[in-house]
């Protein structure tokens, strides 16, 4: 487990990707707008947490981890859903958040008419 919450972090370093054992990463609350390319080694993630950042586009690196859907968290991101559909080929968990994000934005669209 890595908790790196709340330390206004533009930027992890590559090394980031030796942490092949790592299951938890906790990157809330930061300043990040994007990941290392080596965070794509981290095949033994099963929780990652990236809400309240700067992303505006589900990191690519991450598309072929195995995280479950539920453990993929990137609310509060400015996310721009074109930019995002570059890793709708990847894991389930990122699909799956793609899915819900687009189901809510068409309910409240259709509440606010």
């Amino acid at each position: 487990k890595l908790f790196i919450v709340s330390n206004q972090l533009k930027a992890l370093p590559e090394s980031i990707g030796n942490l092949k054992q790592l299951q938890i990463l906790d990157l809330r609350q930061n300043k990040l707008s994007s990941l290392p390319e080596s965070t794509k080694n981290l095949q033994k993630l099963q929780e990652l947490d990236l809400r309240y950042n700067q992303f505006e586009a589900i990191p690519s690196t991450i598309k072929n981890l195995n995280l479950k859907q539920y453990f993929l968290k990137f609310d509060e991101n400015p996310l721009d859903m074109k930019a995002t559909q570059a890793t709708v080929g990847g894991s389930k968990a990122i699909q799956e958040f793609l899915r819900n994000k687009d189901k809510l934005k068409k309910l409240l669209k259709n509440e606010y008419k």
